[in-house]
């Protein structure tokens, strides 16, 4: 994660440096983008979630149960970084 967002922040730094309308629409696009993702991901989360609704009787040890944990667990982790880049480039315009 620690290199992706390095990825994000040089790539977001370059863009920023660019004084031309290209450039800001550039940013925009990538705002758009993100905050789409952001939507997509907490969607995702909140259906594994609802689905978790329907095995409330089942054991936790089961592996369907399990499966969706780890997507859940999955999704928050890339929820977390579709954030951070969002707060990054919050910073950089």
């Amino acid at each position: 994660q620690d290199l992706e967002l390095l990825k994000f922040d040089s790539k977001i730094a370059t863009m920023a440096s660019q004084d031309t309308p290209n450039a800001q629409r550039s940013l925009q696009k990538e705002r758009f983008f993100l905050s789409k993702k952001i939507e997509e991901t907490q969607a995702a989360i909140r259906q594994l979630e609802n689905n978790l609704g329907f095995f409330q009787h089942v054991d936790s040890a089961n592996p369907m149960v399990q499966e969706v944990h780890k997507k859940i667990d999955a999704h928050n982790a890339e929820l977390t970084l579709w954030k951070q880049k969002m707060k990054t480039l919050k910073n950089k315009m």
